[in-house]
């Protein structure tokens, strides 16, 4: 039985049809990205050759370093060799390319939106911790999702929801473990 449920950064489906649907977006501006995205999922992801191409010759360690680095914002040395492995050994595995084309293409599945709305029974009752990066640029707290559990933490019809915005990019338990620890720990004593 789920007696509460912690998230540290309650990102949607990060592929294209995901973006496609954000609600932020005009009739207009849905129209010119579902083309780029169409196209750019034709071109690379749905593409074995062109994808493994780019996964041979342009995924490098030093390479994942640098991305890797631009999520960690509050410590960004935190990024050693052993994450960067972590990553690059998968990269380059038999398997990779039609994972990785999946990811970006595949149903991102449901927004956590639309979950609340379908199981608002389950999903209201029990407690929700949400601990979110302030620096987050890859699924920040002031998008769609962010704002959709700010404004829950923030409404007394759901006062089993809470939010903590710790100082920290896109991967919060590790880039600022003593804070996003901490909001765990003392969420969990109060529960």
């Amino acid at each position: 039985r789920v007696r509460g449920i912690c998230m540290f950064n309650a990102a949607s489906g990060m592929n294209s049809r995901y973006v496609m649907n954000e609600p932020q977006w005009d009739p207009l501006q849905r129209a010119l990205i579902r083309f780029f995205f169409t196209a750019l999922d034709t071109l690379i992801f749905k593409n074995r050759f062109v994808l493994e191409y780019l996964l041979d010759e342009f995924v490098t360690e030093d390479l994942l370093r640098s991305s890797l680095r631009a999520l960690y914002k509050n410590n960004p040395d935190r990024v050693d060799d052993e994450l960067v492995k972590s990553f690059f050994g998968p990269a380059k595995q038999e398997g990779a390319v039609d994972a990785l084309g999946q990811i970006y293409t595949n149903d991102p599945g449901l927004t956590p939106m639309e979950l609340h709305s379908i199981y608002p029974e389950k999903l209201d009752r029990i407690p929700l911790q949400l601990v979110w990066g302030d620096e987050d640029e890859v699924a920040p707290v002031t998008g769609a999702v962010g704002t959709y559990y700010l404004n829950r933490a923030r409404d007394e019809k759901y006062p089993k929801c809470n939010l903590k915005i710790v100082r920290a990019g896109h991967v919060p338990f590790d880039d600022n473990p003593e804070d996003s620890n901490g909001a765990l720990m003392s969420w969990l004593a109060e529960c």
